[in-house]
């Protein structure tokens, strides 16, 4: 539960050893993503894109309205800066969560640098809420 991966325990032991055999055996695939350079975002280019794109259901500085509230420091504590990435891009399977490396029917499409940005944006908001939580002080 909680995951894409189904769950395999229908298959004996030796069954998923097969599978397991089979899997080690196919050739190792170079991972490319088109027009994705190692960089770093702009939080406040990232905050647009987020009320554009993703305030209508992670609410207002990700505190969550109908979907889970990224902004939260235990979401953001968690969440490495790859699972963001990967989550925007390739959306969650089973949840409402929609890809948005490629256009779909009801949502656009955004850019590499959208994500970086909105990466950056989220990553923002811990600080916001250390400042917020010790009284306006970072220390």
């Amino acid at each position: 539960s909680g995951s894409a991966m189904g769950a395999y325990s229908y298959l004996s032991a030796e069954e998923l050893k097969s599978v397991m055999s089979f899997t080690q055996s196919l050739p190792v695939a170079k991972a490319r993503r088109a027009g994705w350079k190692v960089s770093t975002g702009d939080a406040a280019l990232g905050e647009k894109t987020f009320a554009r794109v993703c305030m209508g259901c992670h609410g207002e500085n990700g505190k969550g309205n109908t979907a889970p509230a990224i902004g939260s420091s235990a979401f953001l504590d968690a969440a490495t800066d790859e699972f963001i990435q990967a989550t925007i891009v390739r959306g969650r399977t089973g949840t409402s969560m929609q890809h948005f490396g490629s256009a779909s029917v009801v949502f656009g499409q955004i850019g590499p640098q959208d994500v970086l940005d909105v990466t950056a944006y989220l990553r923002s908001l811990t600080t916001q809420l250390a400042h917020n939580t010790n009284g306006g002080s970072t220390q």
